[in-house]
C-alpha cells in the first residue's frame, strides 16, 4: 500500500495509451482510506482545468468521477459518506454507455448513461492526486486499472466475485 500525507506526494506513472479508454468497458478500482474528512482524491490524470478526468471525494459527501475534453464533461456524483481511518473498496466502473460507482460492492445511485468517449490525455497517471491541485491524505491499497471490462455491474457481480490480492490478468 501507499501513504499519502495529502501533501504534495503521489505515485505519478507517465501517459500511455493504457490510460486511453475511449468508449471501452473499463474498471479502476483500489481500497481507499482517508485520514481526514477533507477533499480527497484517489485518482486522475489532466492537462490542465479544461482536459482532465479524475475520482475523488469532496468534504460536502459525494464522490465524484468527472471527466472534461473542453467541450463536453461528464460528472457522476453520488452521495457517500465516509469514516476516517476505515478502508472502502472504491470502483468506477463503465459498462457501454454505464457509468457506475460502487464502494464496498454496493453501487451508489444510478447509472449514468453516457456514449462520448474519455478523453485521450496526454499526462501521467496519478494515484492520490488530480494532476491539478488535489491530494489524498489517506492510503491506497491494491490500486488497478482494467482496460476492456467492467468487472462489476450490479451488486450482485460484487458478492459472486469480490476482490481478493490482484493479480495481472489480461485487462490488467
Amino acid at each position: 500500500s501507499a501513504s499519502f500525507d495529502g501533501a504534495g506526494d503521489s505515485v505519478s506513472i507517465p501517459d500511455s495509451d493504457d490510460w486511453n479508454f475511449g468508449t471501452g468497458d473499463f474498471t479502476i478500482d483500489s481500497w481507499a482510506k482517508f485520514n481526514t474528512l477533507t477533499d480527497q482524491t484517489i485518482f486522475g490524470q489532466a492537462v490542465s482545468t479544461s482536459n482532465f478526468y479524475r475520482l475523488v471525494w469532496d468534504q460536502a459527501g459525494s464522490l465524484i468521477f468527472k471527466y472534461t475534453n473542453g467541450t463536453s464533461d461528464l460528472n457522476l456524483s453520488r452521495a457517500w459518506n465516509p469514516q476516517a481511518n476505515t478502508w472502502y473498496h472504491i470502483a468506477v466502473v463503465r459498462s457501454g454507455n454505464s457509468f457506475k460507482l460502487f464502494v464496498n460492492g454496493s453501487q451508489l445511485g444510478a447509472d449514468l448513461i453516457d456514449s462520448r468517449s474519455m478523453p485521450d490525455l496526454s499526462a501521467n497517471f496519478n494515484i492520490g492526486f488530480d494532476g491539478l491541485v488535489s491530494y489524498l491524505n489517506g492510503s491506497i491499497d491494491e490500486f488497478r486499472i482494467s482496460k476492456g471490462i467492467a468487472r462489476w455491474i450490479s451488486n450482485a457481480d460484487f458478492i459472486s466475485n469480490p476482490p481478493t490480492e490482484y493479480t495481472e490478468d489480461a485487462s490488467t
